[in-house]
């Protein structure tokens, strides 16, 4: 919930409320002003339900929940009071702020930032105002909620019945599809290296099954920035099979980076784990992704030779696997997994795997880490040897997955090159 705040100065504070739990209140919002340090708090400021402050709210109403009051999500309260005076030193105009009730005090150009909003002295420099100009009811970019453009032009949709057609629906609809094109520029991930010890023991359960059940790992290892193309021309760290990748088409691993801002990233793998799983020779099956498999044979080899297994009941294998690799100062780089040979690099379902796998490497680590995610692929050649391929997909198709666009993973089928989507997909020029 996020209620909008006109200071005495004019300027609009947006306060953000928790309403999943005990109502807010009018005394939650005085204490995210008061947090924001631009309103004098002594002597206590007061608040009013019109823009002049000609009728305030009565101290015994700050209790009440702001439902009571008539105060909804997105609703102004006026802030009857005087500002705090500027440091002489900072001659900057006043921005836009927000704060979380209850929260630290934080800078206006920060809370601005976290906002969508411009900085102040840019705006100065501008010659843009430091307030909204509009009235009570009005909204713009600086003080509009925040909110997903796609559920915004899906609400919009819902409200349409199929007869007649206006503007807002036209914008709707090219908002909402999907448009791929080739991906620009370098591949953010150079090259990567797998530790010998770890690429053999994965390997080696493959061959002695005669790639009759495939098997799928999670990498563990570090990123760290490319060397030069010229330093790197010759040198061999002998520490594993050195693999290029390739970002679905986005430019090979020797790609330089002429956009000068990009500097492309060699990743090294160090251990692979491998989870509870029971594949077959048509592709490897993770437990409780959708499979009706209840048993049968965990991983046999987890990186560097160490056995893998289900482990005991109720132990949290992965979760486990993962605070150790943050104790070695490892974090997850990429998956690894085997595939029967087929027509395609990677299939519809190993898209999908991946992508959710991008964007779980985000949530913990960041876009950066993410952005250098590789994915590797073991397959059998036609002359008996093991062939260890690594790639990276593209910004669209992880972007296709968080929007929910492709079908999940059960759905998608193991061995096809086409990845199955919920809505439609155009190609862009055609």
């Amino acid at each position: 919930m996020i209620i909008r705040v006109r200071l005495p100065d004019g300027s609009p504070l947006r306060v953000r409320l928790d309403d999943r739990g005990a109502l807010p209140t009018l005394a939650a919002v005085r204490a995210a002003v008061a947090a924001d340090g631009r309103v004098v708090s002594s002597p206590p400021f007061a608040f009013a339900r019109d823009p002049k402050c000609n009728t305030p709210y009565m101290p015994s109403e700050e209790a009440a929940a702001l439902r009571a009051l008539g105060v909804g999500h997105g609703d102004w309260v006026y802030v009857a009071g005087s500002m705090v005076p500027p440091p002489a030193a900072a001659a900057q105009a006043t921005t836009n702020g927000i704060a979380a009730a209850g929260g630290a005090p934080s800078s206006a150009s920060a809370a601005a930032t976290a906002a969508g909003g411009a900085d102040a002295a840019v705006d100065a420099a501008a010659g843009k105002p430091g307030r909204c100009l509009h009235g009570p009811r009005g909204m713009c970019e600086r003080c509009a909620p925040i909110e997903d453009a796609r559920a915004r032009y899906k609400a919009e949709l819902s409200k349409w019945r199929g007869r007649g057609m206006s503007i807002a629906v036209l914008e709707a609809l090219e908002a909402l599809k999907f448009k791929i094109k080739a991906p620009e520029g370098v591949a953010p991930a150079a090259s990567a290296s797998l530790d010998s010890a770890a690429a053999q023991s994965f390997q080696q359960y493959l061959a002695s099954t005669g790639f009759g059940q495939q098997r799928y790992g999670v990498l563990y290892g570090s990123v760290a920035p490319a060397p030069p193309k010229s330093e790197a021309d010759g040198e061999d760290d002998g520490g594993g099979a050195g693999m290029d990748t390739s970002a679905d088409g986005a430019g090979g691993a020797d790609a330089e980076a002429a956009e000068g801002d990009v500097r492309p990233e060699d990743v090294k793998v160090d251990v692979i784990y491998e989870p509870p799983q029971m594949g077959d020779g048509e592709a490897y099956q993770l437990k409780g992704d959708g499979s009706d498999d209840d048993g049968g044979a965990d991983g046999a080899s987890n990186g560097n030779g160490a056995g893998g297994g289900g482990g005991s009941a109720g132990v949290d294998m992965d979760s486990r696997a993962e605070r150790l690799a943050g104790w070695l100062g490892l974090r997850q780089v990429g998956i690894i997994f085997s595939a029967r040979p087929r027509r395609c690099l990677l299939s519809g379902r190993d898209v999908a795997i991946v992508a959710e796998a991008v964007l779980s490497v985000e949530r913990r680590y960041g876009a950066a880490a993410a952005a250098s995610f590789v994915a590797v692929v073991v397959t059998l050649a036609e002359d008996g040897q093991t062939l260890f391929e690594a790639y990276q997909i593209s910004e669209q198709a992880v972007a296709m997955v968080r929007a929910g666009v492709v079908k999940p993973p059960a759905e998608q089928k193991p061995n096809s090159g086409k990845l199955l989507t919920s809505e439609p997909v155009f190609v862009e020029g055609q």
